[in-house]
């Protein structure tokens, strides 16, 4: 389950701009001062490129919104019987939408330490391993069917979030490898799959 966040948090590397946040250590931070420098080269880069400033890549609203309401049909229709169907060791359907709703809740905490201090902290990729093992007690604790509630309600308020993003957010996370704080239907879909492939058992 853990292993594909990890994979979507190292999806993508900047090798085109290797002064770019990508570029620093792992557990390194950007402060705003730096982040607003940064993408202020980035856009005059591309100004010149193209003689007019190019449009940020904001695809990943239109690939959330897909993949939530997914998930709303998903949860609409899944029984208490179906919440409780496997989907791999210890997990369940409902352990699954726990995860799901735990880590929109994730990036959104870290959007909010973003717009308080200005930085956007690195974490090494082992971290989504040890949230899983740590967190499957109290997901399988959870009420299956509040699980699922949570889940959808964590996609709609983070989805609303990412949509107003500034430009600069945007280019900061695309640029540094993580595109996974503004594109969550990777994480989603991938999972879905899983509950799907698990109900036609």
């Amino acid at each position: 389950m853990g292993e594909r966040v990890v994979r979507a948090r190292g999806a993508r590397r900047s090798t085109r701009h290797p002064g770019g946040p990508g570029s620093r250590r792992r557990g390194a931070c950007w402060r705003r001062r730096d982040l607003r420098a940064y993408c202020k080269t980035r856009c005059g880069e591309r100004a010149r490129r193209g003689g007019n400033a190019m449009p940020v890549d904001r695809s990943h609203v239109e690939r959330n919104a897909r993949s939530r309401a997914r998930l709303r049909h998903l949860v609409e229709r899944l029984t208490d019987a179906d919440l409780l169907r496997p989907v791999g060791d210890e997990w369940t359907i409902g352990v699954t939408l726990a995860h799901l709703g735990f880590f929109d809740r994730w990036v959104g905490i870290r959007w909010d330490q973003n717009e308080r201090g200005g930085t956007i902290e690195g974490l090494p990729d082992v971290v989504t391993e040890l949230i899983n093992a740590s967190a499957l007690a109290d997901w399988k604790a959870l009420p299956s069917r509040r699980a699922a509630d949570l889940a959808l309600t964590a996609a709609e308020q983070l989805d609303l979030r990412l949509e107003r993003l500034p430009d600069e957010a945007v280019i900061l996370v695309l640029d540094s490898g993580r595109p996974f704080m503004v594109d969550r239907a990777s994480h989603r879909d991938s999972h879905l799959d899983d509950v799907e492939r698990a109900l036609t058992r």
